[in-house]
């Protein structure tokens, strides 16, 4: 892997990603029939595969992991408060304020449930995995609300006819996205229009993922692009191109928040 640099990151990458992605992939001539080996490796003996991650950097802990909890569920308080504001203000729509107050309705309901002895019980008996698998649900959350925000606010790029409709993790035509030091954590998501995920510390900064897929206009071919950034509190230090995984055939994975949205609206 290629090792991570300073990135300020227009992204103007699908074009070239349009061209590559239509191009058949070279024949190559199927190697000579070989006897079978003697001896196979069982599956136990095989290496695992470790995840890229910046250099220096280690598994993020269970006190990061519930300081995101509170980061997540504070940001999603804030999406709803602006969509609010931009209904208030004829901008936004009530169809949008209307599903960020159904995305928002399940996670107020739990607040009010839990007493402060509740909370204290739950942190105590928290894993990490647990923590991670509550912070994904209020990723999603947090997710469909950055949506819904661009929508009213008018920032979600106009799709062509011929192109699927829009996702923000998908990148089949160019687009300009800053993606740079000296951005908050709120610059950056609404950049990217989805939340980032801690996959690391270095230090006693977070390094934040965000992963997006480069295409063609069919979406008959597809690459995952990594970008980093590490976290100064709220404020990028660095941002890093990560790892670009191997092409693959066929359309990327689906989006389980857009797909979520497409289906309320049908």
């Amino acid at each position: 892997m290629s090792r991570p640099f300073p990135l300020c990151l227009p992204i103007l990458l699908a074009c070239a990603c349009a061209a590559w992605a239509q191009t058949p992939p070279p024949r190559r001539t199927p190697p000579a029939r070989q006897p079978p080996a003697t001896k196979v490796p069982a599956p136990a003996q095989a290496k695992a595969i470790t995840p890229a991650r910046p250099a220096g950097s280690k598994p993020i802990t269970l006190k990061t992991a519930q300081a995101e909890t509170v980061r997540l569920s504070e940001t999603i308080t804030r999406l709803e408060k602006q969509l609010a504001a931009r209904a208030a203000e004829g901008k936004g729509g009530s169809g949008a304020l209307n599903e960020a107050g159904a995305a928002a309705e399940p996670a107020a309901d739990n607040a009010a449930a839990d007493t402060k002895a509740d909370k204290d019980a739950k942190k105590e008996k928290a894993t990490l995995a647990s923590v991670e698998r509550e912070n994904a649900s209020l990723r999603r959350k947090a997710d469909r609300l950055l949506v819904l925000l661009a929508e009213a606010e008018g920032r979600v790029p106009e799709r062509p006819a011929h192109l699927p409709p829009y996702d923000p993790k998908v990148i089949d035509s160019p687009v300009n996205a800053e993606f740079c030091p000296g951005k908050t954590m709120e610059q950056l998501e609404n950049t990217m229009r989805y939340a980032g995920t801690p996959i690391a510390e270095v230090g006693d900064e977070v390094v934040y993922e965000w992963v997006f897929y480069l295409t063609n206009a069919k979406r008959s071919a597809h690459v995952a692009q990594h970008v980093w950034a590490q976290m100064k509190g709220d404020v990028a230090s660095n941002t890093m191109s990560g790892p670009q995984e191997p092409r693959k055939e066929g359309p990327p994975p689906k989006n389980p928040v857009i797909e979520a949205l497409r289906a309320s609206r049908d």
